[in-house]
């Protein structure tokens, strides 16, 4: 096993690189349309890659669960998947309901602000009387009626 100061060691190399895999990732999904669907691209990768799972029940160590859950997969079979997989199965439901309501309410609040918006250029142009500007042919006077 190892001691305390390399699963420390380990997960600061982890985290380092998980930084530099979503910022590529970030501008990767960048290029793509769509502001929702470019968000859950990037939420989706940062919450698989952020939840800890226990390495073993006996052991207070964590590691990535995804990670986890694959070596329990491939060791132990489709049911000890589940004891690694089930919280990043969680998780990523919970972040992508709450996505799903953050862009509800965006939605929502955009708009209320876009008729609060028509209702004042609605009034300001009743009370507002603007002045037509005349053109130069209505400026012109003609030249022979002056002399």
């Amino acid at each position: 096993m190892f001691s305390q100061e390399e699963y420390q060691t380990a997960w600061y190399v982890y985290i380092g690189s998980c930084v530099l895999v979503l910022l590529c990732w970030w501008w990767l999904v960048s290029k793509i349309p769509g502001k929702e669907f470019r968000h859950l691209l990037r939420i989706i990768p940062l919450l698989i890659l952020i939840v800890p799972v226990s390495v073993d029940e006996k052991h207070e160590f964590l590691s990535p669960a995804w990670f986890t859950s694959i070596a329990d997969l491939l060791g132990h079979g489709t049911k000890a998947f589940w004891r690694a997989g089930l919280p990043v199965i969680v998780v990523l439901v919970i972040g992508i309901l709450l996505s799903f309501c953050y862009f509800c309410w965006r939605w929502v609040k955009g708009r209320k602000s876009d008729h609060g918006d028509e209702k004042k250029e609605r009034s300001t142009k009743k009370k507002v009387k603007v002045k037509k500007k005349k053109t130069f042919q209505e400026r012109k006077e003609p030249v022979l009626n002056k002399i």
